[in-house]
């Protein structure tokens, strides 16, 4: 059963066949995913908004917390690499 195709896997599948048994614990975990439980400390108006956000997204406090700090840190992450890219080409401009 390992090696079948994804149609043979669907019908399986849709055929009400055990498939539990293909997947084991490391092909589920998620690497780099693991988690930690931390305590921060919010303002009121931080709350405010963070629980105005999370009823607009229609989302639960935590998953709009953790929301937001993904796509700051992922709006970081481009900023840098932007930043590092510009100052690249300033350097090739100069040489």
């Amino acid at each position: 059963m390992q090696n079948m195709s994804a149609e043979e896997f669907d019908e399986y599948f849709d055929d009400g066949g055990d498939i539990s048994e293909l997947f084991t614990e490391q092909a589920t975990t998620r690497p780099n995913l693991d988690t930690k439980k931390v305590n921060v400390d919010f303002t009121l108006r931080q709350l405010d908004e963070i629980d105005a956000e999370a009823a607009y997204l229609g989302i639960n406090r935590q998953a709009c917390i953790k929301t937001l700090i993904d796509e700051a840190l992922l709006a970081r992450e481009e900023r840098r690499a932007h930043v590092a890219l510009e100052r690249l080409r300033s350097h090739r401009l100069q040489a």
